[in-house]
């Protein structure tokens, strides 16, 4: 899910749910819709993009006769947003409700389509519950490590005199340990 804002001419496409690669909040996509200038302009010339005529089903199917287009820049990164680089795109208007935006290098092309108000909130709901769920995960997980550490500090100082004491116990005879 992205929220598509404007400045100026440039359309801005930013992660309303995140994935792996551009969480939340980052750009994962922005056009320039500034109209075609004269080629005799002194401002930089955006390269017009022809439009795409659709066959007549397609035409028929989508209301439109062709489709306009523009260039723009698509944002990839690996796992974790590291690494992150824009690519060549295009954005593809299809209708009033749908657009689609391809990431030209990669060969890769996302439609997207106005929601309606009940499926953004369902997915938003969704979103939110599976960050509480990392989280709480990151948050235990945290806990733990602490509870070794103090654990472990305590039994090299010696300053652990009743093993009972901790969450973490050792097995000396399997050099393992558990928690509870």
């Amino acid at each position: 899910m992205v929220n598509v804002t404007y400045i100026g001419d440039t359309l801005i496409c930013r992660k309303v749910i995140g994935d792996k690669n551009v969480p939340v909040g980052e750009i994962t996509f922005q056009v320039d819709l500034s109209p075609p200038r004269p080629p005799k302009s002194l401002s930089k010339t955006s390269q017009e993009l022809p439009n795409i005529v659709l066959a007549d089903e397609a035409a028929k199917r989508w209301g439109n006769k062709e489709l306009q287009r523009f260039s723009g820049l698509g944002q990839v990164a690996e796992e974790g947003f590291k690494n992150s680089q824009w690519l060549e795109g295009q954005i593809i208007l299809i209708s009033e409700e749908y657009f689609s935006f391809a990431w030209l290098p990669l060969g890769h092309q996302i439609f997207f389509g106005r929601p309606s108000p009940e499926l953004s909130l369902s997915m938003m709901q969704e979103s939110m519950k599976k960050t509480l769920e990392n989280n709480e995960i990151e948050a235990s997980m945290d806990h733990i490590s602490r509870c070794f550490e103090v654990t472990m500090d305590a039994i090299e100082d010696g300053s652990l005199k009743d093993p009972s004491d901790s969450c973490i116990f050792i097995n000396d005879d399997s050099n393992s340990c558990c928690f509870e």
